[in-house]
């Protein structure tokens, strides 16, 4: 059940935003997938949009309270096409897996009606922003923080600022989805008044490690020979992961997983 747990998520939080990069890596191979990309470019040609897939790279500091620990390159994407030159910069929040380009959806028609440009980040740790390997999980464990990666964002955005155009904005509006959605609000709360509008989508309330709670509502909704199904699933999947060997290499190929990756990771 957290396995579906976890794709419910992220298909509600992706029809929120209109925003495919929402889905995770793991989530891209699907048909629900695909028919969200088909939406979204028809959505693009319509609108006359393109997004922008010229990759940036912004020298970030592994920890900002420990700089003897080095720096990594954190990707970012911005798109000018709408800008005119005064208007607002709509800082967009990607979360947690990787970014392939600007970010469009519903953030272009914003951009267009109010004439402004938009910058994105790939969030430390996901995507090619990676300030070692996955494998060093001592570092990851201690950098990999909502503290961090906050302060990734206040840097690239004085970066842009400092330069890229050499002068700020008229305004900076911030924008993110579940996970990023919270850290809009968090943002707002560390650094006060610095944001003239932010736009939380589906935004977590309570910050929870296990989605047991979630399960139980997703239970709630489905009928119970669907649910019954479900939960036997999940049990297959478990116990071809513990049986390990041929089986457990049907499962990472099938799913696209990780070696490092424990049944922890992948059953969540």
């Amino acid at each position: 059940m957290r396995t579906l747990a976890c794709v419910a998520v992220l298909l509600l939080v992706s029809a929120a935003l209109a925003n495919t990069q929402m889905f995770a890596e793991r989530h891209r191979h699907g048909e629900v997938y695909r028919r969200a990309v088909e939406a979204e470019n028809a959505h693009h040609q319509l609108l006359g949009f393109t997004p922008n897939t010229t990759r940036n790279w912004m020298t970030m500091p592994i920890d900002h309270q420990n700089p003897s620990l080095g720096t990594f390159q954190d990707k970012f994407y911005l798109d000018t096409q709408y800008w005119n030159g005064t208007g607002p910069c709509m800082m967009y929040l990607n979360g947690e897996g990787p970014l392939g380009s600007s970010v469009g959806g519903y953030m272009a028609d914003i951009a267009k009606a109010l004439g402004a440009c938009t910058l994105t980040i790939e969030h430390r740790w996901y995507g090619e922003s990676l300030p070692a390997p996955l494998t060093n999980k001592a570092l990851l464990t201690s950098t990999l923080t909502i503290d961090q990666a906050m302060q990734d964002v206040m840097a690239l955005i004085l970066h842009f600022q400092t330069n890229v155009i050499n002068r700020p904005p008229t305004a900076w509006m911030l924008v993110g989805g579940s996970y990023s959605g919270g850290m809009t609000v968090w943002l707002n709360e560390k650094y006060p008044g610095f944001f003239k509008a932010s736009w939380a989508a589906s935004g977590v309330v309570r910050a929870t490690f296990a989605y047991d709670e979630y399960d139980g509502h997703v239970a709630s909704r489905v009928s119970g020979k669907c649910r019954d199904a479900l939960v036997r699933v999940m049990q297959i999947a478990e116990k071809k992961w513990d049986k390990g060997g041929a089986d457990l290499a049907r499962i990472q190929a099938m799913f696209n997983v990780p070696s490092y990756n424990t049944k922890t990771d992948f059953m969540c």
